[in-house]
């Protein structure tokens, strides 16, 4: 039967913690991480809203253009930004040319304030968009009241992208540091431990005839113990040789 090692128990002991520890750590850097991407994420398709109403010019109850410049993007079939622009009864009255060859579903129309905000994917291409819709009420050239929905939705790629790349770089770093710190305890152990070795060392001799008694420059925690070794040593050749 193999007897315990406590150095060994030490230092399993230490490495479950460090893995717990670094577990709990990763989970919450990477909670973080994905709460501050996605606040940021979701300022970009707010800009991308702002400046599609700012350049939207309604000439109609059911009609709207924009009349401003957009982000190229929008321009580029595919490119992952997508816009479109709805009347009060749903029909689609403005679409940007990169939803051209994409099937985009921007969700449903929205009453007048109304804010609606969800993740989709693009049929059959496993793709994964952000949708932001928003209802706006204006006067039309008429002066009559017109309800539009506005949609952006954006490609999650990069976004996956970038959170894909800060979990690896996390964890190889958490995991080389978990290597360190197990390696510096390793040696630090060895070295606390020394004079433990010392003594079973001077134990054999003393078993083997080769020392009649243990020397004296210990450390504070094994002094009493080495004295009251000693102090049988001594009482066991006295006995022998009364």
């Amino acid at each position: 039967m193999t007897r315990p090692s406590l150095s060994r128990r030490l230092l399993l002991s230490v490495f479950v913690v460090i893995v717990v520890f670094f577990g709990l750590t990763i989970g919450l850097l990477d909670y973080l991480f994905r709460q501050a991407a996605e606040r940021s994420m979701r300022e970009l398709i707010d800009a991308h809203m702002v400046a599609l109403i700012a350049a939207a010019d309604p000439d109609g109850p059911e009609s709207v253009t924009p009349t401003a410049a957009l982000a190229t993007r929008f321009d580029t079939p595919g490119s992952g930004l997508y816009a479109e622009i709805r009347s009060a009864s749903g029909e689609s009255i403005w679409r940007s040319q990169s939803t051209i060859g994409t099937d985009v579903q921007f969700g449903p129309p929205l009453e007048g304030g109304e804010r609606n905000f969800f993740y989709t994917e693009i049929p059959d291409k496993q793709v994964r968009l952000a949708v932001e819709s928003r209802g706006i009420v204006w006067d039309d050239v008429h002066g009559q009241p017109a309800r539009f929905t506005f949609s952006i939705a954006s490609d999650l790629q990069a976004y996956d992208e970038q959170l894909a790349s800060f979990r690896h770089q996390m964890v190889g770093w958490f995991v080389g540091l978990a290597l360190l710190l197990m390696t510096t305890l390793t040696l630090l152990l060895r070295w606390l431990l020394r004079p433990v070795r010392r003594l079973e060392h001077e134990i054999k001799e003393v078993e083997g005839g080769n020392r009649e008694q243990l020397s004296e420059a210990w450390p504070r925690e094994l002094d009493a113990v080495t004295r009251n070794l000693n102090a049988l040593l001594e009482s066991e050749r006295t006995r022998i040789k009364r």
